[in-house]
């Protein structure tokens, strides 16, 4: 396994952007559920408040964006814009609707700024219910955010709290300034994630200018496709001015996301020695174009994988490890996968 790691930060090595003594982890399928282990977080005598930090960047792709009249790719705002784009499944914020007809249709923009912020962050009980922004057009439920589910899951033993990600101002919501990285757009009042381009195509037959090379690719690589994506992120991120390494380095868990679906690859992460790390996940359970199935992905996979960095938990199926501790194994808390 160590020689498998070191190697593969080896091909990132360029990048020089963690060290080589941080740990791989492949999520990519799901873990059987471990129900005969009680972790320590969930015992009565379990005393300290464990605090850590999450910031986020949504990512797109050049094919996910359609090319004006001066040749310049930009985010689909409409569906006019969404009908030149290559490759809807690479398109930030698109989504599969229910239209007046009650048909399934896709749409530009179906998700906004907050439908996104507060799936992870809100503490409120706003995303509850019918706030599943996949509610109208699939039947998904919100239990909750993740922030609520792991102070829930740890019986109030663990904070989630977004980063500070821009200068605060008091004239604004505070969301809006925190825990997401990305820029916003005001489209019809509403304020919409400005998507980060990535520098690849989502999908393509040459790995020179494009990541994946199907939807339905399945073989060793798409591990390394996922880092990929997890490294080009985190360096168009810290070209804007944010210190990915200063974060982790300091315990925080930094958070990509990529437009649409993969069908086998579900997230993938590099841990720090004890505590903090990266990972890439997909935005949406399956393609775009399989409109009863595409929807956001919901914080499941990402709640697992969380469950490495910030508690340093390893990938090993033992005592220790988030597939025998992670509460997405536990019930109750098992609704969450739905969200």
């Amino acid at each position: 396994m160590k020689e498998l790691i070191f190697s593969i930060l080896l091909f990132f090595n360029p990048l020089h952007l963690f060290s080589q003594q941080e740990e791989m982890t492949h999520c990519l399928s799901d873990h059987e559920p471990v129900l005969e282990y009680i972790p320590s977080y969930l015992q009565p005598w379990w005393g300290t408040v464990r605090k850590h930090h999450l910031v986020v960047v949504f990512v797109d792709f050049p094919d996910g964006r359609w090319e004006d009249e001066y040749g310049v790719l930009k985010q689909p705002y409409t569906n006019e814009q969404l009908a030149l784009v290559l490759n809807k499944d690479a398109a930030g914020e698109a989504g599969v609707i229910k239209n007046a007809n009650n048909q399934l249709e896709i749409k530009a923009l179906k998700y906004d700024y907050y439908d996104r912020w507060d799936m992870l962050f809100d503490s409120t009980n706003t995303y509850i219910g019918e706030a599943n922004p996949d509610f109208q057009s699939h039947g998904d439920i919100a239990y909750g955010s993740m922030k609520q589910y792991w102070k829930d899951a740890s019986n109030a033993k663990f904070d989630l709290i977004p980063y500070q990600t821009r200068t605060p101002n008091i004239n604004i919501d505070h969301k809006l300034w925190r825990g997401i990285i990305n820029d916003y757009e005001l489209v019809n009042g509403v304020p919409v994630i400005k998507n980060i381009m990535l520098p690849k195509n989502k999908y393509g037959i040459d790995p020179a200018n494009s990541y994946f090379r199907s939807y339905d690719q399945n073989d060793s690589t798409i591990a390394d496709i996922g880092q990929l994506i997890r490294a080009d992120a985190i360096n168009l991120v810290t070209s804007m001015g944010f210190n990915v390494q200063n974060f982790v380095d300091n315990g925080g868990v930094f958070l990509v996301v990529f437009s649409g679906g993969h069908k086998f690859f579900k997230g993938v992460g590099v841990r720090n020695p004890f505590f903090g790390g990266s990972l890439c996940i997909r935005g949406k359970t399956a393609q775009i174009q399989d409109f009863a199935n595409s929807k956001i992905d919901g914080f499941g996979i990402l709640a697992h994988e969380y469950g490495h960095l910030a508690f340093g938990w390893t990938s090993h199926r033992d005592f220790e490890a988030s597939s025998a501790s992670c509460i997405v194994s536990l019930p109750p808390y098992r609704r969450f996968n739905i969200d």
